[in-house]
């Protein structure tokens, strides 16, 4: 079993939708770790503000599959495709870390909505083997022009 990481987003409705997906993802795979989440501006096109969180989960699921099986939450939750490009989600959950690998790392390590939630739950993991850790990458991250506010109520 190995522990995986995701974020997870939402503007519409974003406290309903973030509590239910954090139940959900508990009854699915156990005991799940969150960290706080942050609120910041819709990145990519005129929105709402967005609730961003990470989750920490212990799964066998092969990458395939577990990305299939985030896509049926969203699913279940109301989210459809039809939307092309960046929009209002009612729920996004995306894998940032599977196999002690960071999927997109150009997105995760430039994306304070994702990088500052990861770092709350690992901040001791590393890039590479040789590289920074995440807290390093937070620590250095140009957060010029980015609003990222700690959610009242979050731990």
């Amino acid at each position: 079993m190995q522990e995986i990481y995701v974020s997870i987003g939402s503007n519409m409705e974003p406290v309903k939708n973030i509590s239910r997906c954090r139940e959900i993802l508990q009854k699915d795979f156990g005991c799940v770790t969150f960290s706080p989440a942050y609120q910041s501006k819709a990145v990519g096109f005129r929105g709402k503000p967005f609730l961003n969180l990470a989750a920490a989960i212990h799964t066998h699921l092969p990458f395939p599959a577990l990305t299939l099986h985030l896509k049926r939450i969203e699913q279940q939750m109301g989210r459809t495709r039809e939307q092309k490009g960046m929009s209002d989600r009612i729920i996004d959950i995306d894998i940032l870390i599977y196999d002690g690998r960071i999927i997109d790392p150009e997105e995760t390590l430039t994306q304070a909505h994702l990088l500052k939630p990861l770092t709350d739950l690992a901040p001791e993991i590393k890039i590479a083997e040789t590289g920074p850790s995440l807290a390093e990458c937070w620590h250095q991250l140009d957060r010029q022009g980015t609003e990222l506010e700690k959610f009242p109520g979050s731990h």
